[in-house]
This record gives structure tokens, sequence and C-alpha cells, in this order.
């Protein structure tokens, strides 16, 4: 990871900067999400419970965000024109925090489902009182002035810190009462925290026209590549119950039982996804 981002930053240097933030740079950017996405996909095939569910959403999460890389490389690369905004992209680019939260929420934790609730408010109030003075002291008179009548980039730009704001305080809520294996947690809130800057930054100069990338590009690198670390991270032993029960189950490791039910189902079933959501609910699991 720090080799990638050196590399980065050498490139920077030693490229025009126009060659370097139509290629290098958006390049990177998708192969840092491609690369979380599979990741994070892999580490879901090998967890169980909910655990499995938190993985697939942050999967699902990153390459959406990916997918939305993907279409502004083709814009600026392949069609040689610069991407709008807002535009198609911003689907997968807004689809990253919801999910990358869901994954959050689904993480196991020492207290039930109501403090998992009450988390959730939390960090939907703060993040909304960020928003709040945020468009009252800068942000509102900036978007007036450079979006117009434009609804929808306006909408956009507020959403984007605010959904950040949210991904941060819940991360830390999240973390702080996490149970198992503490270090891939701390390494995708980390990635987390590095996404979210550079995405609240790119709202700030999106709205005055001033995006060049460089320095805000490195945060969701270095985000995507944190993740991806914390996917391929070893778990933790969890002791000789666990191996015995480990040896004695003949499932293979991409099926898992269902949280309601004795039968085997892989983590993208829809049987699975809805009775892990009716555990959730009860706060059984």
């Amino acid at each position: 990871m720090v080799l990638v981002l050196v590399g980065y930053q050498v490139a920077q240097v030693s490229t025009p900067p126009i060659a370097f933030d139509r290629y290098v740079s958006n390049l990177v950017q998708l192969l840092a999400g491609l690369t979380a996405a599979a990741a994070a996909a892999r580490r879901a095939g090998t967890a169980t419970g909910r655990s499995r569910l938190s993985w697939a959403c942050l999967s699902l999460g990153t390459a959406a965000w990916a997918a939305g890389q993907g279409w502004w490389c083709w814009v600026q690369i392949v069609q040689g024109g610069e991407a709008p905004f807002p535009s198609v992209a911003d689907i997968g680019f807004v689809a990253f925090p919801l999910l990358a939260a869901a994954a959050l929420l689904l993480l196991q934790t020492a207290d039930g489902s109501t403090a998992r609730l009450q988390r959730t408010l939390d960090a939907a109030m703060t993040s909304a009182a960020a928003g709040l003075v945020s468009w009252e002291t800068t942000l509102g008179a900036v978007v007036a002035a450079n979006t117009g009548d434009d609804r929808l980039a306006g909408t956009l730009l507020v959403a984007y810190p605010v959904l950040d704001v949210l991904l941060i305080v819940l991360g830390v809520l999240t973390l702080a009462r996490a149970t198992g294996d503490r270090l891939p947690q701390g390494l995708v809130v980390l990635g987390l925290l590095a996404f979210s800057v550079s995405d609240s930054g790119f709202a700030f100069v999106a709205a005055a026209g001033d995006y060049d990338g460089n320095l805000l590009d490195l945060g969701w690198i270095a985000g995507f590549l944190l993740i991806a670390l914390a996917a391929l991270c070893r778990p933790a032993a969890v002791g000789r119950a666990a191996e015995e029960r480990r040896a004695e189950d003949p499932r293979p490791p991409g099926r898992t039982t269902c949280p309601t039910s004795r039968s085997p189902c892989p983590w993208w079933s829809p049987r699975c996804w809805s009775s892990a959501a009716a555990c959730w609910t009860a706060g059984s699991c």
C-alpha cells in the first residue's frame, strides 16, 4: 500500500499535469476500487453470520463506486472529454457510503439491536447538524453561486459531506463497541475516514468549480487500499472450540447457515439476507 501511494506521488511529480489527471489518477483510483471490491467479496465468501453480510455490503459498495469511476474513465480517457457533474457516475458514488453504513451496522458488537438503532440515530443527527452548519456558513453560498437552478447538483454537493459525516460517526461508534478481531474493523474505519475526507473536499471544490484531483484523489486511493488490506487480514484465532466446530462442519467455505434456518445458503441468497434482517431486528444475532 505504501509503495502504491509513494509511486502515485512520484508519478504526479514526473508526469505532465494534464496527462497525470486524465490517465494516472483516474486509472489508479479505478484499480484501487476494484481491488477493494474483490478483496471484500473474497472475505465475504469465507466469513460467517453477520460478518459475511457486512463484507458483502462493503464489496457491493466498493463495486458500485468502481463502476462510477469506470464510467468517469471512459469519458475522460476513451472519449477524451470532461465528465459532467452531476452524471450517471454519481449513482455509484452515492451508493458506496450508503452500503458502507449498512456494513458497519451489520458488524458484531457487544450491544443489541436497540443500541444499533441508537447509533444509527446518533450518526444521522450528527451528520444532519454538520450539514446544516456547513450550509449556513460556506457551502450554501458556494452552491448557490455556482450551480444556479440545478437542484440535482446542489443536492449532491450537500449529500456528499452529510453522508461522509454519517460514515465517520457511525464508524467510530461501531468500532468502540465492536467485538472479535478489531484490526480489520479498525482498518475499514480508517479507510472510510480517508475516503470521507476526500469526498467532502470534492464537494467543496466542485461547488466552486476548482476540482483538479491531485491530493484529493490520494484520499480515495488510500481509503480503498485500507479496505482491501482489512479484507486480506488473517482472521484472529477464535479458540479450540471454534476450530473443532469447523472441523466437524461439512459445509464448504462458500456457504453458511441462515440465521433462522439450519439449512446452508450462500451469502448472495435472498433467503439468507431476509433471515439475517429478521434476526438483526430481533437482536438475537
